[in-house]
């Protein structure tokens, strides 16, 4: 049962590419155990993504930066395209994040040497040249085989 001292004005986000346009609210109510929590941002709630294998095209949504809260990305084996999205650098508590086996190209973006708490990284089986960003434990990965 909801009572009316909760009161909340939604986080309405859009979302918009070359096809659609949508939108969604960024809001949760959950009754647990006899108690009423509030949830004014419940993307920052979402800890991990896997989205391996399902044949997924184009490519990857800048947006996904925007989860801060995320520590886990895995969007491996499938047919993304263009360059790694710049604002990937924000993402400071990824731990773990897999590319590998998509179609992706361009530098790796030198913001990723902010991504100090990443631990795990497979870029491998993309069309990714030149460098990996310097001074950074980046360098520190073992290369792929």
């Amino acid at each position: 049962m909801i009572h009316d001292e909760f009161s909340f004005q939604p986080n309405v986000h859009y979302l918009n590419n070359s096809k659609l346009t949508s939108e969604y609210i960024d809001y949760a109510m959950i009754n647990w155990q006899g108690i009423v929590r509030e949830f004014r941002s419940t993307l920052g709630l979402v800890k991990s993504i896997d989205l391996s294998s399902n044949n997924l095209t184009g490519s990857i949504p800048c947006e996904l930066a925007d989860l801060h809260g995320l520590i886990a990305l895995n969007l491996s084996m499938n047919a993304l395209r263009g360059d790694i999205p710049p604002k990937i650098g924000l993402m400071k508590n990824l731990l773990q994040l897999d590319l590998s086996r998509n179609n992706l190209s361009g530098q790796i973006p030198t913001s990723m040497s902010q991504m100090t708490s990443l631990n795990y990284l497979d870029v491998s089986f993309n069309n990714l040249p030149g460098r990996i960003p310097s001074s950074t434990q980046l360098q520190s990965f073992e290369p792929s085989k």
